[in-house]
């Protein structure tokens, strides 16, 4: 199986999400899977729009995050993506997007992922409302209840 793990994020120092995918990376080789890692910078295939630390990503990010629409920023930066990672999924039977469709960091990615047609598979290990490390003060009801329900 050709798969492609992606992940919207990968800082300069490496940390627990860059173990998790080279871990995942390494196991779905050792078992005969050819594996692409697409990421915003690093090792890989990069696209650095893919980054949710990209300047334009950042911007969005905090247009949303206050509440304030942009059609036209985010539908731009939607297409971009979907055009970039058309040709680099195309050979891919399953997608697995990591923290892509449970995190908000960059939507526009998500949105793309959605267009593109292939597999996907959303891979998540940031559960922050399952810990109370990541996520240490919890009040009843919306929004803090989303991280929680079923």
């Amino acid at each position: 199986m050709r798969l492609a793990l992606l992940h919207y994020t990968s800082p300069p120092v490496t940390g627990g999400v860059e173990a998790v995918l080279g871990a995942q990376a390494r196991v779905l080789r050792e078992a005969g899977h050819e594996v692409m890692v697409v990421t915003g910078h690093g090792a890989g295939e990069v696209v650095p729009e893919i980054d949710s630390r990209h300047p334009e990503v950042e911007a969005l990010a905090g247009l949303l995050a206050a509440g304030q629409s942009a059609p036209d920023a985010f539908e731009d930066l939607r297409r971009r993506l979907a055009g970039r990672l058309g040709p680099l999924l195309a050979g891919r039977d399953v997608v697995i997007a990591h923290n892509v469709m449970t995190m908000p960091f960059n939507l526009p990615l998500a949105a793309a992922l959605g267009v593109l047609g292939r597999p996907r598979r959303a891979g998540a290990h940031h559960l922050a409302g399952g810990n109370h490390r990541d996520h240490p003060v919890r009040r009843p009801g919306r929004p803090d209840s989303i991280h929680h329900q079923a």
